[in-house]
């Protein structure tokens, strides 16, 4: 059902529009692997940058900094999946996969882009709640 659309990422409302659906509809080539590729490289730049950003010794001193480099690597493996679930559903249409492989990767990769997409949420929320008490604590 997730490669046919039929049923949009197994979700409960089959006219939501999802990544295969919109895969499967057109037919580009290899143009679908262009753009993801792209995203991939420049989150993984920025990561880069976030890492050679937060190794500086000044800003070690502050617990958020873990945090945001946590976010940042969570980031880059929801980029990583995403860019996985792109190459999964042009590759399907073109060589014939196990049934079995074919309905895990359909069923996992969206899990983990959502499981790693929850994850930097609540870092981002922890992150909120630390500085709102430090601020309230120098405020005193």
């Amino acid at each position: 059902d997730c490669v046919t659309a039929v049923l949009c990422q197994f979700s409960s409302n089959p006219f939501s529009i999802s990544l295969d659906l919109l895969i499967e509809g057109n037919d580009c080539g290899r143009g679908h692997l262009i753009a993801p590729s792209i995203v991939l490289f420049i989150g993984a730049g920025f990561t880069v940058l976030s890492v050679i950003t937060f190794i500086q010794p000044l800003l070690r001193q502050s617990g958020i900094v873990i945090h945001l480099l946590s976010i940042s690597f969570c980031s880059l493996i929801v980029l990583i999946f995403v860019f996985c679930l792109v190459t999964y559903l042009y590759m399907v249409r073109r060589i014939i996969i196990a049934p079995e492989l074919s309905a895990s990767m359909c069923k996992s990769l969206p899990l983990l882009m959502h499981t790693f997409y929850s994850i930097s949420l609540w870092l981002m929320a922890t992150i909120t709640v630390e500085r709102a008490l430090v601020a309230v604590q120098y405020s005193r």
